[in-house]
């Protein structure tokens, strides 16, 4: 077995190990948040059924727009075309 003698090639190893962890534990972070999110849409849609008339519930529009000001979209909302499908918060057509 070779031991790491050098201060330099130590610390080069210990971040290179850091930094493949990191982006490993940030992968499966961002697939979980992802999932949840489309969870969590489903629960949205099984709650808040859209009236009579409307093809979405005015919460499950709410949702969507919370979602889409941080960058986030869901399975359900890219089919009608995504974020910019929604209406603008705070119009009259929410």
């Amino acid at each position: 077995m070779i031991a790491i003698v050098n201060p330099d090639i130590k610390l080069a190893t210990m971040f290179i190990v850091a930094v493949g962890t990191l982006g490993t534990a940030a992968t499966a972070f961002a697939q979980t948040t992802n999932s949840g999110i489309e969870i969590l849409d489903q629960l949205v849609h099984e709650q808040y059924p859209p009236e009579e008339g409307q093809q979405v519930s005015d919460e499950d529009v709410r949702f969507h727009q919370v979602l889409c000001l941080g960058g986030i979209s869901t399975e359900a909302l890219e089919s009608l075309g995504g974020c910019e499908a929604l209406p603008p918060i705070g119009s009259d057509s929410d």
